[in-house]
């Protein structure tokens, strides 16, 4: 049986927090972001600019988007399978 992966999710209250605050106490973010499984947004100039997440999550992460990158790279390389389109709709309404 395959493991479930489990991302942490953004705490829409207190989970957003400009770039100073979160500067000024990063230790305790980083603790937050790691004990309770959140992703904590980083905003600078009233704009998110960064996430911070515990290590777990990001590996996590990182391994889906890999699976999903080899999963296009695979589908490019194999055979077309899916029947062609007429190149103009004229054509496909034209045959009726």
């Amino acid at each position: 049986m395959k493991q479930k992966l489990v991302l942490g999710e953004i705490d829409l209250i207190d989970g957003i927090l400009p770039i100073t605050r979160a500067a000024a106490g990063l230790a305790e973010v980083v603790r937050r972001a790691r004990e309770s499984n959140v992703h904590i947004v980083v905003t600078q100039n009233g704009y998110s600019t960064a996430v911070i997440m515990d290590i777990q999550s990001y590996k996590t992460m990182r391994k889906l988007a890999e699976e999903r990158l080899e999963g296009l790279a695979s589908e490019e390389s194999a055979p077309e399978q899916r029947p062609e389109l007429p190149d103009r709709l004229e054509t496909a309404t034209s045959d009726r």
